[in-house]
């Protein structure tokens, strides 16, 4: 390996050999603060896979914690604390690692800049995390550089597919085990965000942080069970050391205090209790007091034998993954997995602005993995620290090619208004309804994340019932900067369309490997689009104003839907409502008086609405509109203090949204689509004025 990616060893012994597992796709951030980003500069060489170290076995060397004696447990805890005494009070690793050498049972010792690890003969490692300046936020900015990993290990080529492959619905893991320590640098919280609001991912999303040291929402356990999540995030803290036999690495999970707390118990006693094979124990001197409980190769490879199955996933931290030390990594990856992870320490600040930036480009533009990793750009290599080099994010390559998207990327929208189609949405056929001659279905689609050479190669299926359109490819539709494609077309149905259809539409990309994406949604067929659409959108804000009481104010949105039984040609079409919400806020002041009620939502039904509607006149040069809507909601408690006095009364949430009449020359815009105005009327109790902000937007 080169010099610049290479440790600086200060003492080392030599660890046997392990054959490499399959890779999977993790990404994993956390260590430190903020700092600027530079220009692109050299890739740099990615050399020959390292051979990986055994990690335990016999009795000389317990897998499990909770196998070691607790003498040796013990000692091994002081030995620790002594030795973060030792730096934390200006001794250099140097010398740490000598002194720690010369201690009796000693039998492996590996160290450089960033941590030195030890283990006691009976023992499982400790590990001490030589703190800097990576949590303090003062980066320098380093020059960029990027790495793609190659794949580790043979199988058969996996698909280039979408995670959840014939599932609507995904779930994501999001920890962030530090945020106590990470504060505003933690990336968890923005990440869960960019997710939550991820087409597929509604609900679906486990975001889990521990915001004191003693906090259980992340534990042990929490790296268990990724094989049930589709995206899998973490921002934590990692390290990796090496010498001439080999490299390991390590991802803390918890601190030790976290795991009974409040207890009586000696740090070796808990320690004892952890009875997962493959932990180790660490030491901080940024942290001098904690002891922390990380997870190595072995712990994963226990959890998944076979690595995980089309999973993205994003470790980020420290020294994590790179050419020294993919055992992790390759424990989790497995054969159709893409993992992301940092080769050297990392500042926290950085690291969280490269995974808002990758996990943009998988969300809102559904690129696949290589192309929105090849977009980072800048933010692939960060700033320097004092432990090393720049920092540079590698993507762990599938072993058998393809790559994987987080989301579906086919969505089908209605021809005439090229909103998303929905099982309200009507289609109009092109033709003549019930004139005995055959009709056919319009279809309109668009496709997410393809650059023009993987567009020319993805075949695009619509049906329409069962029945086909002729396949196409992607590319033959319109793209926009989004690298988003539009394609549409007709399907012949072969009969004539007598009355209003249900129908389902479903339309499916050939991805340009293997796999596919797919979408499908009931619609209905027609032969008459109503002349002002299917669907508006009614919202208001209406304030209470009165020169001697404080405003209050209640919010509103209604759906007002094309009524039934109308003709669509009908050139006064009315709409009614059928659904929305109400916000009633009824507190406010007045002279010596304080009235308070809770402020509440209610869902608008039938009863509420009464003869509320709106209605269009289309023989106007400018369309008009006029109509009454308003809401009778339920009552509500409402508590005035006067002074000493205090009484309570009922009262119940009305409004009166709109009200005009034909005359009133109330017009819509030119476009037919949107409405805007302002309903005033003076109040019945008090000397004030009731007044509605209203906009009024034609949906569909």
């Amino acid at each position: 390996m080169s010099a610049r990616n290479a440790l600086r060893p200060h003492a080392r012994r030599p660890l046997p050999f392990a054959a490499p597992s399959a890779w999977l796709l993790v990404l994993v951030t956390a260590c430190g603060g903020d700092g600027p980003t530079s220009p692109v500069g050299p890739e740099p060489p990615v050399g020959p896979e390292p051979p990986q170290s055994v990690e335990c076995g016999g009795e000389s060397y317990p897998c499990s914690l909770a196998d070691v004696s607790l003498d040796v447990l013990e000692r091994s805890d002081a030995l620790g604390d002594s030795v973060v005494d030792m730096i934390v009070h200006g001794g250099s690793v140097a010398e740490a690692t000598t002194w720690i050498e010369s201690r009796p049972g000693m039998v492996e010792v590996q160290s450089d800049d960033t941590a030195i690890r030890f283990r006691l003969e009976g023992g499982r490692g400790t590990w001490i995390m030589i703190e800097g300046d990576e949590l303090d936020g003062d980066a320098a900015s380093g020059a960029a550089r990027t790495a793609d990993a190659g794949p580790i290990g043979s199988a058969a080529a996996p698909e280039r597919t979408v995670v959840g492959e014939g599932r609507e619905q995904k779930r994501a893991l999001v920890l962030s085990p530090f945020l106590w320590q990470m504060g505003v640098y933690d990336d968890g919280l923005a990440v869960s965000d960019i997710l939550k609001g991820t087409r597929g991912y509604e609900g679906g999303v486990d975001y889990r942080a521990n915001e004191t040291a003693r906090s259980k929402k992340v534990g042990v356990e929490s790296f268990e069970g990724w094989g049930n999540f589709d995206v899998v995030h973490v921002s934590s803290h990692g390290r990796r050391l090496c010498d001439e036999a080999g490299c390991r690495a390590m991802l803390v999970a918890t601190t030790l205090e976290a795991i009974l707390a409040g207890g009586t118990e000696s740090a070796a006693e808990k320690t004892k209790t952890l009875e997962q094979e493959g932990l180790d124990v660490s030491k901080s001197t940024h942290h001098p007091g904690l002891t922390f409980v990380a997870a190595t190769a072995k712990f994963f490879r226990n959890a998944y034998p076979t690595g995980l199955h089309d999973t993205v996933v994003f470790l980020n931290a420290c020294q994590i993954f790179g050419p020294q030390a993919p055992d992790v990594v390759d424990a989790i990856q497995g054969n159709g997995s893409v993992v992301f992870g940092w080769d050297e320490a990392v500042y926290a600040g950085e690291a969280k602005q490269t995974a808002v930036a990758l996990y943009t480009d998988l969300s809102e533009r559904g690129y696949p993995t290589e192309v929105a990793y090849d977009r980072l750009g800048d933010l692939k290599t960060l700033s320097a620290t004092e432990h090393g080099p720049a920092p540079t994010l590698i993507r762990g390559v599938r072993s058998g090619g393809g790559d994987l998207r987080i989301r579906e990327i086919v969505t089908l929208l209605e021809p005439a208004s090229t909103l998303e189609m929905t099982p309200s949405s009507y289609v109009l056929i092109e033709g003549t309804q019930n004139d005995g001659e055959p009709d056919d279905a319009p279809w309109l689609v668009r496709v997410d994340g393809m650059k023009p050479d993987a567009a020319a190669h993805a075949t695009l299926h619509v049906t329409v019932d069962g029945i086909a359109a002729d396949p196409v490819t992607v590319g033959s539709g319109t793209a926009d900067e989004k690298d988003r494609w539009t394609v549409q077309g007709v399907i012949p149905l072969g009969y004539d369309l007598e009355a209003d259809k249900a129908v389902t539409y479903e339309a499916w990309v050939e991805l340009p490997d293997e796999g596919e994406s797919r979408r499908h949604t009931p619609a209905t067929l027609s032969g008459d689009e109503p002349i002002m659409g299917r669907e508006w959108e009614f919202v208001s804000t209406e304030t209470f104003d009165d020169p001697y009481i404080s405003p209050y104010s209640s919010t509103t949105h209604l759906t007002l839907t094309f009524a039934e039984g109308q003709d669509p040609k009908e050139p006064h079409p009315r709409y009614v409502i059928t659904g929305g919400t109400v916000t009633w806020d009824y507190n406010f002041t007045t002279g010596t008086c304080t009235v308070t009620s809770p402020v509440f939502t209610f869902d608008v039904t039938d009863e509420m609405t009464g003869i509320s509607k709106l209605v269009f006149d289309t023989t106007l040069s400018s369309v008009g509109y006029s109509g009454e809507l308003y809401t009778n909601g339920p009552e509500f408690e409402v508590t005035s203090y006067c002074g000493d006095d205090t009484f309570t009364q009922t009262n119940r949430a009305n409004n009166n949204w709109m009200e005009w009449t034909a005359e009133d020359g109330q017009t819509v815009s030119a476009d037919r689509r949107t409405i805007s105005g302002t309903y005033t009327i003076l109040s019945e109790i008090f000397n004030g004025v009731i007044q509605s902000n209203y906009t009024i937007t034609r949906v569909r």
